[in-house]
């Protein structure tokens, strides 16, 4: 015994949302650059079931349309051109809608970089202060300061941020000068090697605890040919403070007029700069090493430089454990002392180097 029925089925087509098959691969070029024909072909980045090569593509979103032009041809490759001297770094959404009007989208990042930015003191460089030029910067790049006086809060507290970059000026350090109107300190650099430079600025009026016109931790840059002048440290490193191995090379610089509890001009700890041709004059410590004072095995190598003048203090002091090399120098009239803490390399003389 049985019994019979008929069920009819309807099948009701689904469209499915197109997908995204593969990454568009973000992509850096320098200013200037020729356009980039074919970037890709979107038919290898997107997909759908339904409709196979079908899609429809558009660029959704440009966030730098001034610098940076995306079109998609008939096709459906992708073509980037850039605006001349221009840098940016555009975010592009790329998306792809089928017949029924799902889409998906996928966003991709066009970087034009310049290698050498100009600052000027006006605000009108490349950017409109150095920390926002260091922010964009990338290792290897050039940033010059033209000649003017910096203020306002562009100029403080910046920080190199692990960059080996350099920043210098273009006409020197008697016309490019960093007033940190008492409000901050010049410059933090930490982790980076020999091929961060800061060259050839004067830093002055700066205040901090520690550092008041550059400090530094695991760092071991060139400083040369800057000015440092009437900086103040609430406790040490009037004008450089070098912490955990910031093994620094300060060369050709005048230190001059600074304050601090230790280290009037520099302090080291546990950190071995090389100072050479430096002048570092009429410095005060309240406490020790108006000059220099190093401590906890900082084993500075000092050479060709003027200590002398220096108030309050020593003009070199080590605190302990340090052992700095010391040659073809003149140290003296230093208020605490004019001895020499660590090994006299020879060609040491005590003169009035005025």
């Amino acid at each position: 015994l049985f019994v019979e029925d008929t069920l009819e089925v309807v099948v009701v087509p689904v469209n499915d949302q197109p997908v995204v098959v593969a990454a568009i691969p973000d992509t850096l070029v320098l200013v200037d650059a020729a356009p980039i024909i074919n970037y890709v072909d979107l038919n290898d980045i997107f997909s759908d079931i339904e409709e196979g090569s079908g899609l429809l593509f558009a660029v959704h979103d440009n966030d730098a349309p001034g610098a940076v032009t995306v079109t998609i041809d008939a096709d459906s490759a992708v073509g980037i051109s850039f605006s001349p001297d221009t840098h940016a770094i555009a975010t592009i959404v790329i998306r792809a809608t089928d017949s029924g009007g799902l889409f998906v989208d996928e966003t991709f990042a066009v970087r034009v970089h310049r290698t050498s930015w100009v600052i000027n003191a006006d605000g009108t460089g490349h950017e409109p202060n150095i920390q926002a030029t260091v922010n964009l910067s990338l290792n290897g790049d050039t940033l010059t300061l033209t000649d003017g006086t910096y203020t306002g809060p562009g100029p403080r507290g910046i920080n190199f941020d692990g960059r080996d970059i350099v920043i210098t000026s273009l006409n020197g350090p008697e016309v490019t000068i960093i007033d940190l109107e008492n409000l901050d300190r010049g410059f933090v650099i930490d982790n980076v090697g020999p091929n961060t430079v800061l060259s050839d600025i004067t830093i002055m009026n700066g205040i901090q605890n520690q550092g008041a016109c550059i400090k530094m931790s695991g760092a071991s840059p060139l400083l040369t040919g800057l000015i440092l002048v009437g900086n103040t440290a609430g406790s040490d490193g009037g004008a450089i403070y070098l912490d955990n191995g910031s093994n620094a090379t300060i060369t050709n610089c005048r230190i001059v007029g600074n304050y601090a509890a230790l280290g009037g001009g520099i302090y080291a700890n546990g950190s071995s700069p090389i100072i050479d041709n430096c002048t570092i004059i009429e410095n005060n410590a309240t406490t020790g090493g108006a000059g220099i004072h190093l401590r906890n095995s900082s084993d500075a190598a000092i050479s060709n430089s003027i200590i002398a003048f220096n108030t309050l203090g020593p003009g070199i002091e080590c605190a302990g454990g340090d052992n700095p090399t010391v040659s073809c120098s003149n140290i003296f009239c230093n208020e605490g002392s004019d001895a020499i803490c660590g090994t006299d390399m020879a060609d040491i003389i005590s003169a009035d180097p005025l």
